[in-house]
């Protein structure tokens, strides 16, 4: 198992579309455990402005297999850096585990019903 973090310099406003890692996904997963976001205003602060319709939306960050590698994206969904119209970008650092096929073994789906209720109980995924 490794562990790395990957420091995403000066991009669109807060809009990580697409990062290839170049770590093939026949032999890895890739699993982001946490993430850090900064605007490059000069004060090293989180300063986000509303865009568009809808409410604001917690930021959107995942690791995903694509052409067999893995990518990353990140965004704050409805929103940017607060002078992105001025060329104010950001930052990202985006910590991930890289484990190696021969550790995991991927058990499909589970999918789990509330029945309108607010907690449930899950059941064990066959194979673990």
């Amino acid at each position: 198992m490794n562990y790395i973090a990957y420091k995403v310099n000066h991009v669109e406003g807060d809009n990580l579309e697409d990062l290839n890692l170049n770590i093939p996904s026949s032999q890895y997963i890739v699993a982001v455990v946490g993430s850090y976001f900064v605007s490059n205003d000069g004060n090293n602060q989180l300063s986000m402005s509303f865009i568009g319709e809808g409410d604001f939306s917690p930021k959107n960050i995942y690791a995903f297999n694509s052409g067999g590698t893995w990518h990353l994206t990140a965004n704050f969904p409805h929103a940017t850096t607060k002078n992105f119209l001025t060329g104010v970008n950001g930052s990202w650092t985006i910590y991930c585990l890289v484990i190696n096929n021969t550790f995991s073994k991927d058990l499909g789906s589970s999918v789990v019903n509330f029945g309108g209720s607010n907690s449930t109980t899950g059941t064990v995924p066959t194979g673990l």
